[in-house]
């Protein structure tokens, strides 16, 4: 409060909405307070998205969310939508991220790690999405040869008469310190030096725009990213649990959906917790211990929330399916968009296995069915987004695919295995006529 007091056009800024969040729950005097600074435009909120998430491993789909949530918070908290999406310390940038961010109504980027050498550029996802991006490196005080330096960078690549300095405690900038205000002060005092202001990051982006008339400034069509040491191979229990969480809650929902049992606030929460667990320094095992107790815990019970779900919405669907009374009726679902050939594994009751048994679809398809122990496994051809209904019975299979002895082949492929190790000892390629490898 004094800082704001001191320097009645200075301009603060949170990254995170989740941040926010904690604000609003812990500390509700200290929330208002942003809350009125916002609504007097002397708090800047860049929180686009839900945490700085690493965007390398994160799906699709999060990486959508996390904007969706992050935006839809702010607007509803403080009745603004931002278009800059500030990701200062995220480890790597995918190249799909322009597209994202484009249809997430966000134009601008500010980055710090794995810049291409250019401090200003247009970002240029594969399909045409541009975003203006801004990176540079931060400083904890503001110096006459810091702004000067940065402010020459810019004026020199591109004849720009307007850059952009992000200064604050930290190795990340942040709250201004009182040494900071008076330092720029100090800076507004000297006529040779770059006229400085205290402004947004919004404002910056959207007085540079402009300027670029005319101006050669760089595209760049590629991903940005380097790779820190372990950041991908460390805490693999945390990586496979934002990918089973990320699948299975994609998957509830899809059926949920289909079902019209949709359990809106419980996804809603199991989906924070996911967003909240690619936070880049837990997601690439960055971080310190004890933020992975934390996070195992969220995901659990993430991933408890999604099959809950995603068993009672199947249970939903076959209860409204007419089944046959001949033999033991299995329902297999497909939830990805396209039809899908898969092994379907199903557990059976001891005594109800029949003799030679296959399963038989409704179109009267009959398929072969191994067992193995209290399971039956059998090929199952599914549409997209639905089920189909196989019966398991006794009867003769009808196979395209022809087994013999030591051989599989069909029409694309013909394998031969080893009868001792069950390795495969050639590959040929039916279509190519190539052999794809062979045991000499």
């Amino acid at each position: 409060v004094d800082l704001m007091n001191r320097s009645p056009d200075l301009h603060f800024s949170q990254s995170q909405a989740v941040t926010y969040r904690v604000a609003e729950e812990e500390s509700p005097e200290l929330f208002e307070m942003i809350k009125r600074n916002v609504k007097d435009g002397r708090w800047e909120v860049t929180a686009a998205t839900w945490v700085e998430g690493d965007l390398n491993m994160g799906g699709t789909e999060a990486l959508v969310r996390q904007i969706l949530y992050a935006k839809r918070y702010v607007k509803e908290k403080f009745g603004v939508e931002p278009e800059i999406c500030w990701e200062p310390d995220t480890f790597g940038h995918i190249w799909t991220y322009p597209q994202i961010l484009r249809k997430s109504g966000i134009k601008y980027y500010y980055f710090m790690r794995c810049s291409k050498g250019y401090p200003l550029f247009w970002w240029e996802g594969p399909d045409g999405s541009r975003v203006l991006a801004f990176t540079s490196v931060y400083n904890n005080f503001v110096s006459p040869e810091n702004v000067v330096e940065i402010s020459q960078k810019i004026f020199d690549k591109y004849g720009l008469k307007t850059s952009m300095f992000v200064y604050g405690v930290g190795d990340h900038g942040g709250g201004p310190t009182i040494e900071d205000v008076d330092a720029t002060h100090e800076i507004q005092k000297k006529p040779a030096l770059p006229k400085i202001t205290f402004s947004s990051a919004q404002s910056f982006f959207k007085e540079v725009l402009p300027q670029l008339n005319g101006l050669s400034i760089p595209v760049i069509k590629d991903e940005l990213n380097t790779i820190f040491d372990g950041c991908y191979t460390t805490h693999s229990d945390i990586k496979r649990y934002n990918r089973l969480c990320e699948r299975l809650l994609v998957d509830a929902e899809k059926f949920c959906a289909i079902s019209g049992a949709y359990p809106k606030e419980e996804l809603h929460k199991a989906w924070l917790n996911a967003l909240f667990n690619q936070f880049h320094d837990i997601l690439d095992g960055s971080g310190a211990q004890e933020a992975y107790t934390y996070s195992r815990e969220l995901a659990q019970e993430t991933i408890e929330t999604a099959q809950n779900a995603l068993r009672n919405s199947m249970k939903k669907i076959a209860e409204d399916i007419s089944f046959s009374k001949i033999g033991i009726p299995v329902v297999v679902f497909n939830s990805l968009s396209w039809d899908r050939v898969d092994i379907a594994k199903v557990k059976v009751p001891k005594g109800l296995v029949p003799k030679n048994p296959v399963a038989v679809s409704a179109e009267g398809e009959k398929v072969p069915v191994q067992i193995e122990g209290d399971e039956a496994l059998f090929v199952a051809k599914v549409p997209s987004m639905g089920y189909k209904t196989y019966h398991l019975t006794e009867g003769e299979a009808q196979t395209g695919n022809l087994a013999k002895e030591n051989n599989l082949e069909n029409e694309y492929l013909r394998v031969e295995l080893d009868p001792v190790s069950g390795t495969i000892k050639s590959m040929y390629d039916k279509l190519n006529e190539r052999f794809v490898f062979k045991k000499q």
